[in-house]
Order: C-alpha cells, then structure tokens, then sequence
C-alpha cells in the first residue's frame, strides 16, 4: 500500500510540473506585403515593387527572452531588379533564414539573423532584422503582426510586413 501511495502521489508531481512547463515551439505562416528596392517597371524605369509573400516560420524558445528560429519567406511574383547597371530577374524568390530573437518586454520580439535568398538565375546572401509583436489567443495560439528588413548583399534590400498566426506546443 505504501508504495502505491508513493507511485501516485510521484505521477502526481510529475504531472503537475509537467503542466506548468512552458511550450517552447512554435510554428507559424503569415501573409505579407514584401516592398522591393531597386525595382523595375514595365518601361525599366527604376521604383519600389511591392509583391504578396507568405512566410513559413519555426521557433524554438529557450525561455521567456530568447528564441532561435527557421524563417522562410517565398515572394509571390517574377520580377526584375537593378544591380550594378544589370538586370536580374527574381522568379518567385524563396529566402531560408537562421534568426535569434529577444524579447525586452514580454510580447514584443526583436529579430536578427542570416540566410540566403533562392531564385532561378542568382542567389544571394542576406541579413535580416526585424520585429514583431505577439498577441495571445485561446489554447496557445497567436497572432503576430511583423515588420522584417531583409538585406540582399551585392543584391537589393526588402521591407516585409506581415500579420501571422502561430501555434505553440
């Protein structure tokens, strides 16, 4: 009798701290406006080009303040932009990311990370910064609204808001 007391009251405890464990992943995919530099039109002149992304993102959370994540990003649109007086055409670019990010206050997530932009033709290195800010939904979802710069060296540079939504497990 002795032991099954102390078996139940060890599952008990092991669920009871179990349930109080934080979720540390997260998966999320988001929509987005991506606003590209060095675009240009129809006629070659150059000016900004916005385009439709989606994002597909994976975080990991340490704890509360530090997160490392898999962010990529596809832009939903064949393009052209100006580089060193040559035109490169994007088509549909896809960009894979390594992004750590703090969070100085609870729901405000500030990004930087490395990766690489994809796409027929040339591909190039990027960094990317950015922030977001996450607001709780009912059984650990949540929704993200973010805005990321990415900077294509020897390339172009991207502005990217999106609104995402996220699961934590």
């Amino acid at each position: 009798m002795k032991s099954v007391c102390l078996l139940l009251c060890s599952l008990l405890l092991y669920c009871h701290v179990h349930a109080q464990e934080e979720k540390r992943n997260e998966i999320a995919v988001a929509i987005g406006h991506a606003h590209i530099s060095k675009g240009l039109n129809e006629n070659g002149d150059r000016k900004w080009l916005i385009a439709a992304s989606w994002s597909l993102d994976y975080n990991y959370n340490f704890n509360k303040k530090w997160s490392l994540g898999l962010h990529n990003d596809i832009i939903l649109d064949d393009f052209d932009v100006e580089r060193e007086e040559k035109v490169i055409n994007r088509k549909f670019p896809v960009s894979s990311c390594l992004v750590g990010a703090f969070r100085p206050v609870e729901k405000l997530a500030v990004m930087l990370g490395a990766g690489g932009e994809f796409s027929s033709g040339e591909s190039f290195f990027l960094g990317r910064i950015g922030v977001e800010y996450g607001f709780e939904l009912a059984k650990s979802w949540e929704l993200s609204p973010g805005i990321t710069y990415d900077i294509k060296f020897n390339g172009y540079d991207t502005w990217v808001v999106s609104l995402g939504i996220g699961k934590k497990f």
